[in-house]
């Protein structure tokens, strides 16, 4: 594959991305994910969770939001929450999930997100794998505090995206699924998992004769070399 010369950036949606502005974004090719919609409009939108669609006043949300994106991918778990006929066109299935053999969580990172996405427990690890499939090898990471609450907390700035709304309780996650609600236990137990992940995707950029930075102005990741966001918007 020839690589773009220009990195892209990945947007998570910690509350570190209060400090970049929106017109900085627009100079670059953008992925992001979950609810960012409420905040920027990234030329790729990326969403595996079922909390993030759960309710139909998200639904709505969500289908306003997916007009303004080039590019739209869900997880086909998210299925059951939209009619096929009122998807815009824009609007693309992965199957967005956690290989395992003999119950163990396989170490992959897909070359081929149209067939698979690996979720390592986050969704930032599917917009890595989409950014090398469309040809970007250099990538900036902004938002990625990596900063893990609990019990009944969560790393996204409630500002602009999680919490959405429901309790956890056993009748929530009978309807939309395991994790609908908040996690009746601390985060932090991903560290380690999306920590794992980091590192298989840090390897493979490398091996592509690339590299991933975060530039987030707080984080408590430490897999990606960091850098200021200055130094590139």
């Amino acid at each position: 594959m020839v690589f773009k010369e220009e990195p892209c950036v990945v947007i998570c949606n910690g509350p570190s991305l209060n400090s970049v502005y929106n017109n900085e974004l627009d100079q670059f090719y953008t992925l992001g994910s979950n609810r960012l919609y409420l905040r920027y409009n990234p030329d790729l939108l990326g969403i595996c969770d079922q909390v993030m669609v759960h309710s139909p006043e998200l639904q709505i949300a969500a289908l306003e939001a997916f007009e303004l994106s080039e590019e739209v991918v869900l997880s086909a778990a998210l299925k059951k929450f939209f009619y096929n006929d009122v998807m815009p066109d824009n609007v693309f299935w992965s199957n967005w999930a956690n290989p395992k053999k003999d119950g163990e969580l396989l170490g992959l990172f897909s070359v081929n997100p149209d067939e698979i996405l690996v979720s390592g427990g986050t969704v930032t690890y599917g917009l890595l794998q989409l950014a090398l499939a469309k040809g970007y090898n250099k990538i900036l990471i902004v938002g990625m505090d990596h900063t893990f609450m609990g019990p009944e907390g969560d790393h996204f700035s409630e500002e602009y995206n999680e919490p959405v709304g429901i309790p956890y309780n056993e009748e929530v996650n009978a309807r939309y699924g395991l994790g609908a609600g908040f996690w009746p236990f601390s985060e932090r137990q991903f560290v380690d998992k999306t920590n794992t992940f980091f590192s298989i995707a840090k390897r493979v950029f490398e091996e592509n004769d690339g590299w991933i930075r975060n530039c987030s102005s707080y984080t408590e990741c430490e897999v990606f070399e960091t850098d200021k966001w200055e130094n590139y918007a």
